[in-house]
Parts: structure tokens; sequence; C-alpha cells
């Protein structure tokens, strides 16, 4: 089955392959689809309900996509095995709408299926440590 929409309600169940067109509008309740089978997501999708689920996150939270994904293909490449977020595959690679706070995870399993979620990124400790180096500087310089 290929869709341009699909709008997914709390403990939906589908058994088909599935392949997610570009420029598709995606809507997913918690908990995600529910699969036993293959998922093809092309890149350029939206994430219709992405403000409602990055307000749901905390750092370091994911919230589930599709559960049960026996095969999974990300914007032309199959994925073999697990995605970590040290792979860093961003959400918005898939799903235009998406910042760059967000990555997809991938927890393979052989025998209930894969699980795909989005991820909040917890963020670079440099990142943090740079801004504290400008603020120190910035007040050192207002006390002379």
């Amino acid at each position: 089955v290929t869709v341009n929409k699909l709008t997914v309600t709390a403990g939906s169940t589908l058994n088909a392959n599935l392949t997610v067109a570009a420029g598709a509008a995606v809507s997913i309740a918690a908990g995600g689809l529910s699969m036993g089978s293959t998922l093809t997501l092309n890149s350029g999708a939206t994430l219709a309900n992405y403000t409602d689920i990055a307000s749901s996150l905390a750092i370091g939270d994911s919230y589930t996509l599709f559960t049960g994904v026996d095969a999974l293909t990300l914007a032309g490449s199959s994925i073999s095995g697990d995605i970590s977020t040290a792979d860093k595959r961003l959400a918005n690679s898939i799903f235009s709408n998406v910042s760059n706070d967000y990555y997809l995870t991938y927890d393979a399993d052989a025998t209930t299926g894969g699980t795909l979620s989005l991820y909040m990124a917890t963020p670079e400790p440099a990142t943090a440590t740079l801004a504290l180096l400008a603020l120190a500087g910035l007040c050192a310089r207002r006390r002379r």
C-alpha cells in the first residue's frame, strides 16, 4: 500500500507493506502504528502532528511512530540493524517539517519486529561549554 496521507489513531494495526510517499502528510497517535510488515519512508513527507509531539517530549524522550516493522527502508536505504542516536539519522531527512533537534531511532527485533521512534536529542556538552565561556568573557569585559 502506498499512501499520500496517513492518519493513525491510538491502537491502530496494519498487516500490509506500507510505503509513505514523498510529500505525504503523516499523523501518528501515541503508541504508533502496529504493523508486522515492511515500512518504506521516502524523504519529503511531513509529520502533521509534529507540534503536539514536540511539546510532549523532554530532552532524551522518544515517541513511538511504528512497531512490528519487519523490514525498514528510509529514503531509499535499507536498514539492516538498529539505528541508535549515535547514528544521528536526523528526522528531518524524512519529515521535512521536523527540526534538527530530533533523530529517528530503530530497534530491530527478529521476533516481534522493529520499533521506529522519534527521539529528542540531548544537547552536546561542547555547545553549553562555549555558551558559558562566552558569558564569562562578557562578564570579564564588563568588569574592566
